[in-house]
């Protein structure tokens, strides 16, 4: 049995996910004889013939459910076996190991271990080390600690069986499948995600083959992998699992079988997170009754459906009802397992929430402090049931007004959930990565944070909810990229096969997301990308598995690390969008107050205090944000329309401008200056809305924007400031891309790609499946991007200190971008695109998407954006079957290698836009960039015409030829066309000059 299910606020519900393994009587093998017997005398035998009516009168009320029924037939069954043959027999083993089982399934553990060691001392001795009899006493042993809540001692138990089984067996058995299914079980118990994923599903493979889906063991295997699902926040994904199994479970074992108890209760579980508690209620007091009849009320499965049910009622505001229950659970599993056990610790947290909500703080202490003591123990410190207890005992510190006590257990909580999110993250694909982190961690998150958001003047309170946010941000952004760089660096021809298999996988998902098919063929579409997205996947964590973590090495990076690598005239301004979690209870229903912006001002080593600012609601700051976004995409119209510069002249348009800004300068801003101060170079960590924001565009006075007094900087987390650059051997000469011809025909593009790469565009083998019509519009050729290309080629030569390879018309290609290898500096001026979500319905799950624990389908960004290139306008026809079809998607940029690339510059348009993803960034081009290895990303916020971005580039380049840092230069260049063009219109309308960002 297992804890899942658990947030910091709410009951932990149980969740069970049972794999049984037991022995029945069966003959000796001839090839491992016995020890020599005696001739058996009439009655002896008659003996013999009654134990094995009774042996299968066990196997007959096992099967039915009634383990308590069958133990005083096991009891007579082992006396006529000790009787006839005395203890060292193999069938008295197969007795010993029967009567343990029973006992054990009625929660009698005491009672059950030593008949169960007994049959384990018996077969080892009869028949060997290695004999399959002993994987069964292993097996059945293993379940036995586990229920007692010692994991390691479990753990070894089921990989000796494994072992054994292997040896004895091979894969394709049945034993090796019910031992796969422990091990699976239990490494998931421990927290060990991954490699439990890849022993369930090794079980069910083997189950479905030899068993079919319509039997108990497959039904058991396929809850078990849907929990596990449940347990990374994949719901969508563990939904049909857990259904599977209470279907088959239904059909094979009968409604009121004690196992398909199990499926409603965690199906119930599934609703309870969805918000659906009528549901989940009905599923809980549906198992209930089921175990209540089987096994009693002393019983950890009775004990599981009434501390659920409770969970429940305390949802629903029944708290009277609720606590009844939470406290004959605790009664029950104190009698069952004794103190210290995991299930005794949920109901102590049960009763301690209640306590919580009540305003009975003294009472929830002691419980709260039981609980973390046992999962300490039973889990160690780095599992996420032992930070939620610490995060308890914070809201419980901070509800009495002892914030620092408070901050201690956050810290303590925050450090071993980055530990164990450091050791899960990396075997998940991105979009599992990302349902990990919201459906676990996000929450505890927001609720750390808000402890700043409490005691912003705490000094204390401030350094360690900055290192809680420096450490919280962009995890799966980091997990990626170290995937990436080590699967580069890797000399394994099975890890390189793996990579090419996952960057064919991915071109063919970013072309079949990119076109539209016929009404005919949608539903092959549909069903092509649903195969896609699961190859997508599978590879992602096959690749997963070659990658080698350090059991010792600790993810945290301090905060004074961050600070010492600030420079001496910087400040770096970490942002926050967090709901925020109430101190105390209260009168509402509601723990939350509504979402807000907190920005942390963390100053250089020996520069005095961090100082934590509230920039006030985010739903207000998000309609700054967007209006300030519409003024710059609408400043110059669109098309046949005239925009504000056109219309009312720049002057005009920019005071307009300045109005329009002047609620987000006053909402941000205002608040943020005097915690600043003179700081002169900002280094930037925004989050969400406020990642699309020109910030070099806020007036901070009359007459003057930010980027005049101040160079900014962007980095994604403050981590960033620590990571050392890849170390590199070598990199290549500087590329350049311009002015594609998007027009030119798959038959040129098929001859440029061979003068170029001495090779034709590589077949995409998938004609059949991609045909239709493009889904992007028609583009025009950007001129000006060749004068810009020619313009810079001279001051990159000094910059790179190497020559430029340059790529324009119709050698703008997509199939030369992938082949470009680690330049000193990418330059690409085109067309970016990036596409809003498909409209989704249930029956139709768009392509490239996932879901949440809510059920909300959510689409991989990164497929939805790219670079156009030449031939683009050609997608579709003869262009679908070959991979490189001019559209180059941040998907494929992913996988291209940029590793020790100091600079990308995207000269196009709105390259810096994406999907805002809270505490992950952007995820658009420039992230795809990054991930890619990229050290330096400029990018831009909205389209600019060739003629102002041509310009402002030159004079960057220049000041990069000069020797002036990345940040320096972009400043520069922008503050010369801001004189420039004050000078020649009397005017600098941002819209020309802020819309390029550079993140480092």
């Amino acid at each position: 049995m297992r804890l899942t299910c658990r947030t910091s606020w709410y009951a932990a519900c149980r969740c069970l996910a049972v794999g049984l393994c037991w022995s029945l009587c069966c003959p000796a093998q001839p090839a491992l004889a016995q020890r020599a017997q005696p001739q058996l005398t009439a009655a002896q035998q008659a003996r013999l013939k009654e134990a094995e009516r009774l042996n299968q009168q066990v196997i007959k009320l096992h099967e039915q459910g009634k383990p308590g029924e069958a133990i005083a037939f096991a009891k007579q069954e082992l006396a006529i076996r000790k009787e006839v043959y005395g203890l060292r027999h193999r069938t008295t083993g197969t007795a010993l190991n029967n009567l343990g089982y029973m006992l054990f399934s009625q929660a009698d553990y005491a009672a059950a271990r030593p008949y169960l060691e007994q049959a384990l001392s018996v077969w080892r001795d009869l028949l060997g080390a290695e004999h399959g009899d002993v994987a069964v006493a292993l097996n059945n042993l293993g379940l036995l600690c586990q229920a007692e809540g010692d994991f390691a001692a479990a753990r070894s138990n089921f990989e000796q069986a494994l072992k054994i089984n292997l040896k004895a067996f091979g894969e394709k058995a049945k034993p090796t499948a019910t031992t796969l299914n422990n091990l699976g079980r239990v490494l998931e118990a421990q927290g060990d995600l991954a490699p439990a994923r890849r022993y369930l599903q090794r079980a069910l493979a083997v189950r479905e083959a030899l068993l079919g889906e319509q039997h108990p063991e497959t039904a058991t295997t396929l809850n078990n992998l849907g929990m596990l699902l449940y347990s990374q926040g994949d719901s969508a994904a563990a939904l049909p699992l857990l259904q599977r199994s209470l279907a088959a479970r239904k059909v094979v074992l009968g409604a009121k079988h004690p196992d398909t108890a199990i499926s409603l209760n965690n199906l119930g579980s599934l609703y309870r997170s969805q918000g659906d508690l009528a549901k989940a209620r009905s599923n809980y007091a549906e198992a209930l009754a089921i175990w209540e009849l089987v096994y009693g009320k002393q019983h950890p499965m009775t004990a599981a459906a009434l501390s659920n049910l409770a969970g429940v009622m305390h949802a629903q505001g029944d708290l009277d009802g609720a606590r009844r229950r939470f406290e004959e659970v605790l009664e029950i599993q104190r009698q069952i397992a004794g103190p210290r056990h995991p299930d005794v610790a949920i109901a102590l947290t049960g009763l301690a929430l209640l306590d919580w909500d009540q305003a009975n703080y003294a009472a929830a202490r002691p419980r709260y402090e039981q609980a973390l003591a046992i999962w300490q123990t039973t889990l160690g410190v780095d599992h996420p049931d032992t930070a939620t207890a610490h995060l308890q005992l914070a809201s419980t510190d901070a509800a009495e007004g002892k914030w620092l006590p408070a901050a201690i257990h956050l810290d303590a909580a925050r450090r071993g959930m980055r530990r164990h999110i450091a050791r899960v993250l990396p075997g998940l694909s991105e979009r599992e990565q990302l349902l990990f982190l919201r459906g676990i961690d996000a929450s505890a998150l927001h609720v750390a944070l808000s402890l700043g958001y409490h005691q912003p003047d705490v000094a204390e309170i401030g350094e360690y909810t900055a290192s809680w946010l420096l450490n919280g941000k962009a995890l799966s952004q980091q997990a990626i990229a170290q995937r990436m760089l080590l699967s580069r660096a890797s000399k394994n021809p099975q890890q390189a096969k793996v990579v090419r298999q996952l960057q064919q996988v991915r071109q063919q998902l970013a072309r079949l997301v990119l076109t539209i098919p016929s009404p005919r063929d949608e539903a092959a579409h549909r069903q092509r990308q649903s195969g896609l997205e699961q190859q997508e996947q599978d590879l992602s964590r096959r690749l997963a598995q070659f990658q080698r973590r350090s059991a010792h090495s600790d993810p945290w990076v301090e905060l004074d690390q961050a600070r010492a690598a600030l420079p001496a005239d910087a400040v770096f301004i970490d942002i926050a969008r967090i709901s925020v979690r109430k101190s105390r209870a209260d009168e509402s229903n509601s723990r939350w107050l509504p979402e807000r912006y907190l920005a942390w001002i963390v100053p250089p080593a020996g520069k005095g205090k961090i100082r934590i600012v509230d920039l006030g609601r985010a739903d207000a700051v998000d309609r700054a944000v967007e209006v300030v976004r519409v003024a710059m995409t609408s400043a110059t119209g669109a098309r046949q329309q005239r925009g504000a510069i056109q219309s009312e002249g720049e002057l005009r348009a920019e005071q307009s401008y300045r109005k329009q800004a002047e609620d987000l300068a006053t909402l941000v801003l205002k608040p943020l200056l005097p915690a600043i101060g003179d700081v002169r170079q900002w280094v930037l960590s925004p989050d969400s809305a406020l990642w699309l924001v020109p910030w070099g565009a806020l007036p901070i006075a009359e007459d003057r924007y930010v980027i005049e007094d101040h160079p900014l900087r962007f980095v994604v987390s403050g981590r960033d400031l620590v990571a050392a650059a890849a170390e590199v051997d070598k990199t290549n000469s500087p590329v350049v891309l311009a002015d594609p011809d998007y027009d030119l025909n798959p038959a040129d593009v098929a001859a440029a790609t061979l003068a170029v790469l001495r090779r034709p565009p590589t077949a995409s083998g998938q004609a059949d499946q991609i045909s239709g019509k493009s889904s992007l519009p028609r583009v025009s050729r950007l001129p000006g991007t060749a004068a810009e290309a020619k313009a810079i080629a001279p001051r990159l030569a000094i910059y790179a200190a190497a020559e430029p390879v340059m790529y324009t018309g119709k050698y703008a290609l997509e199939g030369v971008f992938k082949a470009v290898e680690r330049p000193q500096s990418l330059v690409v001026s085109t067309h970016g695109y990036f596409l809003a979500d498909q409209a989704i319905t249930p029956e139709y799950p768009a392509a490239g998407t996932t879901a949440a624990r809510s059920g909300a389908a959510i689409e991989n960004p990164l497929l939805r954006c790219g670079l156009l290139l030449a031939g683009c306008n050609q997608r579709g026809g003869e262009s679908a079957t070959v991979e490189d079809d001019g559209a180059l998607t941040g998907m494929e940029i992913v996988g291209s290698d940029l590793n020790g690339t100091r600079l990308v510059v995207l000269s196009a348009c709105e390259t810096g836009v994406g999907k805002v993803q809270n505490g992950e960034g952007v995820a658009g081009l420039r992230q795809a960039f990054q991930l890619a290895g990229a050290q330096a990303v400029v990018a831009t916020l909205w389209q600019i015409p060739d003629q102002p971005s041509a310009q402002l580039m030159s004079e960057f380049f220049t000041r990069l030829a000069e020797g002036k840092p990345a940040v320096e230069a972009l400043q520069a260049a922008q503050l010369t066309m801001i004189e420039s063009r004050r000078k020649q219109f009397g005017a600098a309308h941002p819209y020309f000059w802020a819309a390029f960002t550079l993140t480092e």
